[in-house]
């Protein structure tokens, strides 16, 4: 049996972009040609584990009469890099009612 210790799994609301700072503090550094770069030490994003670096993730939709219309990324889960691997795929539920936050899933496979 692999060692669990290693595993980790931290999944929520960050209310931040992947602009931000604070995203690169969990998942890497961006880079022009390569996408996000992890740091040996650092977080994957399901996302991008689950090959979906090139489809657009928007978790969080905002309707106010004063602000509008507006749609971001705001939620996220982030995986140890020894769970990177066993990331099979990753998406949001757009249908879902009850929040301003649609549900993110994502399927590990340990088999």
């Amino acid at each position: 049996m692999p060692n669990t210790t290693l595993y980790a799994v931290v999944m929520g609301d960050f209310n931040a972009e992947k602009d931000a700072p604070e995203y690169e503090l969990m998942a890497g550094k961006k880079d022009s040609h390569q996408g996000y770069v992890a740091y040996t030490d650092s977080f994957i994003d399901s996302w991008e584990a689950a090959g979906n670096g090139d489809k657009e993730l928007k978790t969080w939709i905002h309707d106010s009469m004063a602000s509008g219309w507006g749609t971001a990324c705001l939620d996220y889960c982030f995986v140890s890099s020894s769970l990177a691997d066993k990331v099979k795929n990753a998406w949001v539920d757009n249908d879902a009612l009850g929040s301003d936050h649609q549900p993110y899933w994502v399927d590990l496979d340990f088999s």
